[in-house]
C-alpha cells in the first residue's frame, strides 16, 4: 500500500475534524432542545439555526472531499489512471483564425466547420477597419434581423462557449451594415481536433 504524503494526512485530518466538530454540534443542539424548560442544556453549546447548518454543510463537505482523496490514492495504488477532476483546460496546440468578408447585405453565413476545445472560446471580432456593424446570431433567420442578433462594431470582440463555430451566423444588414466589412474569428486548436 502506498505511503499516503502529508499534505494528503493533513487534508484527511482537516475533513475528519470538520465532521467531527459538525456532528458535536448537532449533538449538542439536539441535546439542549430537548432539555426541560428552565434549564439551559446543562452546559450545552447554544448554536444559532445558520451556524448549525453551516456545520452540516461543512462536514459533508469534508467527507465529500475525503472520499475523492482516498479515490485518488486507490487509483495510484491499482495502477489505474487518476481520475479527471476539472479545472482550468490545459493549454492547446496551436490557433486557427479567420476574417470573413460581408459578400452581400441581408444575406446570412454560417461560420465554418471549427471545433472549440473543451473549456475554451471562438472570439469573433468585428475587424477594426471596418466601416460599420457586422451582426451574429445562432440562425440564418435571426442573423438577418436586428432584433435578434448581436450587433459587433468595429474592434468589438465577444466570446462564446460553443462546440463548434459552425453553430454561429453572421450577415451584414442594410442600412446598418457595409459589404466587405470583415468578421474575424480564432480559436485554439487541439490535436486531432476539439
Amino acid at each position: 500500500m502506498a505511503e499516503m504524503s502529508k499534505s494528503g494526512k493533513a487534508g484527511l485530518m482537516l475533513a475528519g475534524g470538520a465532521t467531527l466538530a459538525a456532528a458535536i454540534a448537532l449533538y449538542q443542539s439536539t441535546k439542549a432542545r430537548a432539555a426541560p424548560a428552565g434549564q439551559n442544556g446543562q452546559g450545552a453549546l447554544m448554536l444559532d439555526e445558520a451556524t448549525m447548518e453551516l456545520l452540516v454543510a461543512m462536514a459533508q463537505n469534508g467527507a465529500d472531499i475525503a472520499q475523492l482523496i482516498q479515490e485518488i490514492l486507490n487509483a495510484g495504488q491499482n495502477g489505474d489512471s487518476v481520475p479527471l477532476i476539472q479545472g482550468y483546460p490545459a493549454n492547446a496546440d496551436s490557433i486557427e483564425a479567420l476574417g470573413i468578408p460581408i459578400t452581400a447585405l441581408d444575406a446570412a453565413v454560417q461560420l465554418p466547420d471549427m471545433p472549440v476545445p473543451d473549456g475554451m472560446a471562438l472570439l469573433l471580432k468585428g475587424f477594426p477597419r471596418n466601416n460599420q456593424i457586422v451582426f451574429v446570431a445562432k440562425s440564418a433567420s435571426a442573423a438577418t434581423n436586428i432584433n435578434q442578433a448581436y450587433p459587433l462594431i468595429p474592434n468589438e470582440n465577444v466570446r462564446y462557449y460553443v462546440k463548434n463555430a459552425s453553430a454561429i451566423y453572421f450577415a451584414g444588414i442594410t442600412g446598418f451594415s457595409a459589404v466587405n466589412d470583415i468578421l474575424t474569428i480564432t480559436v485554439e486548436v487541439r490535436k486531432g481536433g476539439g
